[in-house]
């Protein structure tokens, strides 16, 4: 029985630590000019696709060094990026990478924005929100996918196994019989 509980620890503790991310960020991406910061990943291949599945051929297909990449987009629309890491275990989530035209001519002043975010409005200069974010009626909503969420719910289902089968093996345990049954059984 402790054996089994000590195996059920080394096989949690493992599976959690062998849990590795890696992240994209960007700051502006504009046509001809877009940054891309791999976290956590100093080389490897980045897949950038057209839809937000990240699956099938990718529209581009670049090997990245120094955790960053230097891409040149000639469209402005959003496309999503994955990138896996050359050690072969770490990798991103589908990440949305949205490029801006950049080339925006006004004879006005603009507004400084007083809200969240403001994008393309006449009014106001543009502000972005942060990676991970989506400016919607002027307010940064997450645009993240509930992928990571998948791991926590995973990790918390093996250590409710774990603590059932401990319980199980430890504290139920058949009932011990009394004397007047033992007396019976040996009398006869």
């Amino acid at each position: 029985m402790l054996r089994l509980s000590i195996l059920a620890a080394i096989f949690t503790f493992v599976f959690l630590s062998s849990l590795a991310f890696a992240a994209i960020t960007y700051t502006k991406c504009e046509i001809d000019s877009c940054i891309l910061t791999i976290e956590e990943c100093s080389s490897g291949v980045l897949d950038i696709y057209s839809t937000s599945a990240c699956a099938g051929l990718p529209a581009y297909e670049h090997t990245f060094s120094g955790s960053m990449y230097i891409w040149r987009p000639t469209t402005a629309v959003t496309y999503y990026a994955r990138a896996l890491c050359d050690d072969g275990v770490k990798k991103t989530a589908c990440t949305a990478v949205t490029v801006r035209s950049g080339t925006t001519t006004t004879t006005l002043a603009k507004e400084k924005c007083e809200f969240q975010c403001c994008e393309g409005e006449k009014d106001y200069e543009d502000k972005l929100c942060p990676e991970g974010k989506e400016c919607v009626n002027r307010k940064c909503i997450s645009t993240e996918e509930g992928a990571n969420y998948t791991w926590i719910v995973l990790a918390i289902v093996v250590v409710a196994i774990t603590a059932f089968v401990l319980y199980f093996f430890v504290f139920k345990k058949k009932p011990k019989r009394s004397f007047e049954d033992l007396y019976r059984k040996w009398t006869k």
